[in-house]
């Protein structure tokens, strides 16, 4: 199994803070920690990305189209709000703990509570998830590269290790051969559960495809549970709906307030450490230089990296013309923050004299270039959801 990485040895000096900030004011604790989360994130980020094609430089910016480009932004995004949930979730559990006693508690006790809760979540509960994270990643670059091969190599095989240790609703599914895109793949493609080490191979040979009344049946029998019957190749999703995270929280209503550790943005205006913005510029001059430097090979758009080296197709339009359009790779690749609401990414960065934000689809696709004035607090309209990076 894959070595945690680093920010994993962090995580209990993390909750330890969290712990003390409960015991000090148990009655207006945020449900929600922005270092944590990131923490988390970042964990699953690079499961999501480990031994994949998405964690090198293979992605070039004119290879935006490719399916792997869409896959990575999706993943990770997923992941963020995975992290946004596990965050909830062991946070929820600890102020439980503290009214449970009446906030009577002693801070001993309800330390050794609370770490107790942490050893279940962050050592054998997240080997777990990291583990789920790289086989799905894994498996959705795989299915990706076997998409773009199918005219050639049109089949699907499942296949499990074949030793003593395979579950038996998995052995089920062995040697199960259909077309790539037979619905079959939809709800059974692996991983399969939790460690699961199934894997499909492709091939060409129409002689051994699978009935459909034998696969249909094979599929019943294995009864594969909710949480894993996803595709991750197609959805881009690492963790469904059905993980037990998720399932508790609504992440799209979670707001910056909700967030320890996150500033507001009277907070932030009153430093002047800010990124200068710079004079408004003429947008046809601005927008031929980057065109020349980033654009796309057919559309009038540009294709720029992010700060999480995901690629992102700006279209002339989603600029809106923009008098500021020559900070549109600076917001991307150097944000103060990132966050994922529903469909929605949003990249923020807090100028000396504005605010600019940069919206996107999960398929990378920008739709809104947007500038705010300094210290304008409707920007809090976009901090909202899951965080995915804080600078």
């Amino acid at each position: 199994m894959a070595e945690l990485p680093d920010e994993a040895s962090k995580l209990t000096e993390l909750v330890l803070k969290i712990l003390d900030r409960i015991n000090a004011n148990p009655e207006s604790a945020q449900l929600m920690d922005v270092d944590l989360s990131i923490a988390y994130q970042r964990i699953f980020e690079k499961a999501v990305l480990k031994d994949t094609i998405w964690d090198s430089e293979i992605l070039k910016e004119a290879n935006y189209e490719a399916k792997d480009n869409e896959l990575r932004n999706r993943l990770t995004s997923n992941v963020a709000e995975f992290s946004a949930a596990k965050t909830y979730a062991q946070i929820k559990e600890f102020i439980d703990i503290f009214k449970s006693g009446d906030n009577n508690i002693k801070f001993s006790d309800f330390k050794r509570q609370a770490l107790e809760i942490n050893e279940v979540a962050n050592v054998v509960h997240l080997r777990t998830e990291f583990n789920d994270a790289v086989a799905s990643g894994q498996m959705a670059a795989q299915y990706a590269r076997y998409d773009r091969e199918k005219d050639v190599m049109p089949y699907l095989t499942y296949n499990t290790v074949g030793d003593d240790r395979v579950r038996d609703r998995h052995a089920d599914l062995d040697g199960i051969t259909l077309p790539i895109d037979h619905p079959f793949w939809d709800q059974n493609m692996p991983i399969n559960g939790h460690n699961c080490r199934c894997d499909v191979s492709q091939s060409n040979d129409p002689n051994k495809v699978t009935p459909d009344s034998a696969a249909e049946a094979a599929s019943k029998r294995a009864k594969i549970p909710m949480k894993f019957q996803n595709n991750s190749g197609k959805t881009g999703v690492a963790f469904t709906k059905e993980y037990s995270h998720l399932k508790d929280v609504d992440i799209d209503t979670l707001k910056r307030e909700d967030y320890a550790g996150l500033k507001s943005i009277d907070e932030i205006y009153k430093k002047s450490n800010q990124t200068k913005l710079g004079d408004a510029v003429q947008f046809n001059t601005a927008w031929d230089a980057l065109k020349k430097k980033r654009g796309h090979k057919t559309l009038d758009a540009v294709v720029l990296k992010d700060r999480n080296a995901n690629l992102m197709l700006v279209s002339k339009k989603a600029t809106g013309n923009s008098q500021f359009v020559h900070q549109l790779e600076n917001t991307l690749t150097k944000p103060n923050e990132i966050w994922v609401k529903g469909n929605k990414v949003s990249h923020i960065k807090y100028f000396d004299k504005g605010i600019l934000i940069i919206q996107s689809d999960r398929k990378a696709k920008a739709s809104k270039f947007i500038r705010l004035d300094a210290g304008d607090t409707s920007a809090d309209t976009y901090r909202a959801g899951a965080i995915l990076y804080k600078r």
